[in-house]
């Protein structure tokens, strides 16, 4: 802070690198917003632990989906509301299918 005749400046001094990482967007801080969460690989349902109309942020466990003798927790990847939930307990679902789908 500079007071220069009586006025006051606020001055903020950046190098190059300030200046690269703020032009990169490096600093900005976003949410994501999710439209569709789709099954990562072929596998079995085992239990869905989201309804229509809630709301998630990322990080929120979705469903529980069976592959390989594994069950694997599937998070959300970012925020929204549960629009619809494609399958249910015990679906069979195929890499790449629409499971849930996010508003």
């Amino acid at each position: 802070t500079l007071s220069i005749n009586g006025n006051i400046y606020d001055v903020k001094l950046e190098d190059e690198y300030d200046q690269q990482i703020k032009k990169m967007g490096l600093l900005a801080v976003t949410t994501q917003k999710l439209n569709e969460v789709k099954a990562p690989m072929p596998g079995l349902i085992v239990d869905v632990l989201v309804e229509v109309g809630q709301e998630v942020i990322e990080g929120t466990p979705l469903l529980v989906l069976s592959a390989m003798k594994m069950e694997n927790v599937i998070l959300a990847q970012g925020e929204g509301v549960i629009k619809s939930v494609e399958v249910k307990k015990d679906d069979a679902v195929e890499k790449g299918q629409l499971i849930i789908e996010m508003e």
